[in-house]
């Protein structure tokens, strides 16, 4: 499976509905219409102050972990999260990671086809683990 905008969009409206804006599991701001793999810089209604809101669909465990990569693409492993925290996550390593300093390690959910991340006090972060809710096919 591409990971496309379409697609992209589809989870973001599945995980936050019609919320312009949200934060991502490691509490970045992203913005809706700042899909991108490059910086999308906006002001701050908060403070006045020029961010990256940018946000991608990033796969909780990466395909190169899989023995069939298609296996990734399940809905349940996509994570809407800001660009640079996903940068972060791929680039520090698999299972365990780091993003801004805080550890996390991916986990196997049970009871449906996914992946979850545990941050360093192993509470669930994930959308799935947070809404209590996943995909059905």
């Amino acid at each position: 499976m591409v990971i496309d905008k379409a697609l992209a969009m589809k989870v973001w409206e599945a995980v936050y509905g019609d919320k312009e804006a949200a934060v991502d599991c490691f509490g970045a701001h992203m913005v809706k219409s700042a899909y991108s793999d490059k910086p999308v810089l906006m002001v701050s209604p908060t403070d006045g102050k020029t961010y990256d809101y940018s946000w991608t669909l990033d796969r909780i465990r990466p395909a190169s972990s899989f023995d069939d990569p298609k296996e990734a693409d399940n809905l349940n492993n996509l994570e809407p999260m800001m660009r640079l925290s996903a940068y972060e996550k791929d680039r520090t390593g698999y299972p365990e990671f780091t993003v801004r300093g805080a550890k996390y390690k991916v986990v196997e959910t049970y009871g449906y086809d996914g992946y979850g991340i545990l941050d360093e006090w192993n509470r669930r972060i994930d959308w799935k683990g947070v809404q209590k809710r996943m995909f059905v096919d």
